[in-house]
């Protein structure tokens, strides 16, 4: 299990720096724009054509295994419904991001998230809840599609409804996905 969530951390990282050197040599979207500086002198600025989410802006994302969706009620802060399916397994919650920096076309957030989740083995059924925090970045190609990668604790709560033995415990979470941003 460490070996698995210390290689996708791994891949994580490899992919956000792949896509800071991509970023670096993209073309840059300017517009030059006249100001008038403090002594009456023209003097000429450039400012980078925003291609991150702002306030009002809608997101449908693919995880794995689930879908998202998710509305930015301000700048920064969103919020996601989200849901995720395995065999006999369900996931639905919410989640909460807090944008703390913007680099171009990165986003660093951090986050907290709650789930209900249920399952079903073949000796097993019941359900339980989960309660997290995250840290995370996303990858904007351009203004409507990114990549997305997160990561943090999460404390599960479970219960067996046949045999009413109830576990609970820390794990550690680690999602990716792809996100289509809409009304851009």
């Amino acid at each position: 299990m460490k070996k698995n969530i210390t290689s996708l951390m791994t891949a994580a990282l490899l992919v956000f720096l792949l896509a800071g050197t991509a970023s670096s040599a993209q073309k840059k979207e300017y517009k030059n724009i006249r100001t008038i500086g403090n002594k009456g002198k023209d003097s000429t600025a450039f400012t980078r054509t925003q291609i991150t989410p702002s306030k009002g802006d809608i997101a449908a994302g693919v995880n794995y295994p689930g879908l998202g969706f998710r509305y930015f009620v301000d700048d920064d802060v969103s919020l996601e419904v989200k849901t995720q399916l395995e065999k006999d397994i369900f996931v639905g919650g919410l989640r909460g991001y807090g944008y703390i920096g913007r680099e171009s076309n990165i986003l660093f957030f951090t986050g907290l998230e709650a789930d209900y989740t249920s399952f079903k083995g073949e000796v097993s059924e019941g359900a339980g809840i989960a309660l997290g925090i995250f840290v995370g970045g996303e990858y904007f190609f351009d203004r409507q599609w990114s990549f997305q990668a997160d990561f943090g604790p999460a404390y599960l709560w479970l219960s067996d409804s046949k045999t009413a033995v109830s576990v609970s415990g820390l794990e550690y979470v680690v999602n990716f996905g792809i996100n289509l941003y809409f009304g851009r």
